[in-house]
């Protein structure tokens, strides 16, 4: 890496070592957003819980509607 920054150019950067940091940074990402994924998941799930213990006479088709949604998570 050059001394001044401000002299930097594109093509002075190891393409190896550009695509180590983005893969990086891409790998940081995607563990943000299944993480968030799974605990929204988590949250629905203890949500038809409760309501479930509230009236399960009127929730019968809501477990085969949240298995649907985990299969794509």
């Amino acid at each position: 890496m050059p001394k001044n920054m401000k002299k930097l150019k594109f093509r002075d950067i190891d393409a190896a070592e550009f695509a180590r940091r983005l893969t990086i940074i891409e790998s940081r990402l995607y563990g943000k957003i299944v993480g968030s994924s799974r605990e929204l998941v988590s949250q629905i799930d203890d949500e038809v819980s409760n309501l479930r213990q509230l009236n399960p006479a009127h929730l019968a088709v809501i477990p085969s509607q949240a298995q649907n949604q985990r299969g794509h998570t």
